[in-house]
């Protein structure tokens, strides 16, 4: 007569049984929506403010961004400065500062806060620099603007939130021609932040 098959679980089968389970369960479509979603803009998880602010510029020294962010919280109405005079460092061009920066560079306001972002004028050889403030979310865009033409532009911001811009010829995000005529990222490194908290 034969002997009935004795069925034993070694730990190693126990094991390996609950490792095959743990892998069915995860993918589990449940356990996929469980995973959570970066936050922020693409610039750090969070605000990204610093690898947005700080990235390599072509013709400006890093650290970028050095001023820190600005207080202007329970003010109804900030001005920032387009084109304001920064160090730049422009192989061959004897030239030590050019009005290539925002300032300040990063606020922190209310909400409901209006920003106005001014253009001023300056004499040669740095005179009639354009620019433009853009966001980097497409909330708001000012057009490219002459300094001598150049009307205030503003936006009041509603929802808390970090709002970074950039200008275009001088900052842009993507490959931009730059002013000797090749193609550059991020040129001067002309970018701001706006912390709606």
């Amino acid at each position: 007569m034969q002997q009935p098959e004795q069925h034993t679980q070694s730990r190693r089968n126990v094991l390996k049984t609950a490792g095959i389970a743990t892998v069915a369960l995860l993918a589990l479509p449940g356990a996929a929506a469980a995973k959570t979603t970066p936050k922020g803009n693409g610039y750090g998880n969070g605000n990204g403010i610093g690898a947005f602010l700080n990235a390599p510029a072509e013709f400006k020294n890093s650290p970028v961004w050095t001023g820190g962010i600005e207080n202007h919280k329970r003010e109804s109405t900030v001005t920032v400065t387009v084109g304001a005079m920064t160090d730049v460092d422009v192989p061959n061009v004897p030239i030590p500062s050019a009005p290539v920066a925002f300032a300040p560079q990063a606020i922190v306001v209310s909400p409901g806060t209006t920003v106005v972002w001014t253009w001023p004028t300056y004499e040669e050889p740095v005179a009639g620099i354009p620019h433009d403030v853009v966001a980097l979310d497409g909330s708001f865009d000012s057009g490219l603007q002459f300094p001598e033409t150049a009307t205030d532009f503003s936006h009041t911001f509603e929802e808390r939130g970090t709002y970074l811009y950039y200008c275009t010829p001088h900052g842009a995000p993507f490959p931009v021609e730059s002013f000797l005529g090749f193609e550059v990222l991020n040129e001067f490194g002309m970018r701001g932040a706006v912390v709606v908290a």
